[in-house]
C-alpha cells in the first residue's frame, strides 16, 4: 500500500480535538515519532497525546509544549548512548537468567540502565503535562500481565479482562514513566513503582500500538484517534530479530485482540511509517542520520494528508 496508509485517505475534515497515539519501536520510534509530530502539527488539535516505549520521548516533549525547533535540537544534539548506560556484561545477564529456578517471570537484571534519560526528561518536563499519557507493563501476582497507565490525573492499573484500579491520584514523575515504558527485559532495566517492576508498554495485549488504551480509558470514538505506527514491517535481519525478541516477552495470545487493520476498519486514522534507515536499538546515530530519518517520517506523513 503506497505510503503505507491503512486508511485510503485521511478525512479532509479535521475540525475538533483528536487523540494522538505513537507506537513503540525504540530509537526508531523516538526519531520517526518526532518527524510524524512535525508533519501532523498544523493539521490537528490534540486532546491527548500518548505512547509506549521509544515513542514516549517525543510524545512527552510535544505534550509539554516544547517548540518543534527545540525538540529537533534536543533529538539531534543528544547522544543516545549517554542516556542509557551499560552497567552489566551481556553474559552476566544471560547467566543470571538461565540460573533462575523460581521467582522472576521477566528478567530483572539488564545490560543497561536508563537513569540518565529519566533525569533529562524531568529536567525539561518537571510537571506532568495535562494531555500526556504513558503506558507500561507489569507482571502482578494474582492478576497476570497488566497495563500501568500514567496520566495527569493519577496512575491506573488495567487487567486483561478490562478491570481498572486507580493506584494513586497523584501523577508519577514523568521521567519514571518514560523509563518504565522503555524497559526492555534483559536489555534496559525494569523500574520499580509501588511495589511492582515495570517494563516496556509493548509487552501487553495492545502490543506496539496501544490504540486500545485511548478507546478504553478516554472513551472516545475511533474516528477521533490518529495512530502513528512506526516500522510495522521489518525487512532487515537485526530489526526482525529485535521484534521477535519483544514478541517472545510479550507472551500473550493475540486471539480476540484487535489488530491494526481492525482499528483502521473501525475508523482510526492509521499512518504506517516504514523506515528502514535506522534500527530500534541503534544508539550510535550521527546527527545527519537523525535528521534524515526525521525528514523521511515528515515527508511520509505529508504524503498521506490532504
Amino acid at each position: 500500500m503506497k505510503n503505507a496508509v491503512l486508511n485510503t485517505r485521511l478525512e479532509k475534515k479535521t475540525k475538533g480535538w483528536f487523540h494522538l497515539v505513537i507506537s513503540g519501536g525504540g530509537i526508531k520510534a523516538l526519531i520517526a515519532g518526532l518527524g510524524a509530530i512535525m508533519g501532523l502539527h498544523n493539521k490537528f488539535k490534540w486532546k491527548t497525546i500518548g505512547a509506549v516505549s521509544g515513542g514516549t520521548i517525543p510524545a512527552v516533549f510535544y505534550a509539554a509544549d516544547l517548540s518543534l525547533r527545540r525538540m529537533m535540537t534536543l533529538m539531534v544534539a543528544y547522544e543516545f548512548e549517554t542516556l542509557v548506560r551499560r552497567i552489566e556484561h551481556p553474559l552476566n545477564v544471560i547467566r543470571h537468567y538461565l540460573g533462575q529456578k523460581s521467582g522472576e517471570v521477566i528478567p530483572m537484571r539488564a545490560i543497561m540502565c536508563s537513569h540518565s534519560l529519566g533525569d533529562l526528561i524531568d529536567e525539561y518536563v518537571p510537571v506532568w503535562p495535562a494531555k500526556l499519557w504513558i503506558m507500561a507493563a507489569a507482571e502482578v501476582p494474582g492478576k497476570g500481565r497488566c497495563q500501568i497507565l500514567f496520566t495527569a490525573k493519577g496512575v491506573f492499573l488495567y487487567e486483561a479482562n478490562g478491570t481498572c484500579t486507580k493506584l494513586t491520584d497523584e501523577p508519577a514523575p514523568v521521567g519514571l514513566a518514560v523509563r518504565a515504558s522503555i524497559a526492555i527485559p534483559g536489555v534496559i532495566g525494569a523500574v520499580e513503582f509501588m511495589g511492582m517492576y515495570l517494563f516496556d508498554g509493548m509487552l501487553t495485549w495492545d502490543g506496539r500500538m496501544p490504540i486500545g488504551v485511548v478507546a478504553r480509558h478516554f472513551k472516545v470514538p475511533c474516528w477521533k484517534i490518529v495512530a502513528v505506527n512506526i516500522d510495522g514491517n521489518c525487512t532487515k535481519f537485526i530489526p526482525r530479530l529485535q521484534k521477535r525478541y519483544m514478541e517472545y516477552w510479550r507472551g500473550i495470545t493475540t486471539r480476540n485482540i484487535k489488530t491494526l487493520n481492525d482499528w483502521a476498519a473501525d475508523g482510526v486514522k492509521v499512518i504506517d511509517l516504514n523506515i528502514d534507515e535506522i534500527g530500534a536499538l541503534e544508539l550510535e546515530l550521527t546527527a545527519a542520520q537523525k535528521k534524515a530519518a526525521i525528514r523521511r517520517a515528515y515527508e511520509l506523513v505529508g504524503d498521506c494528508l490532504p
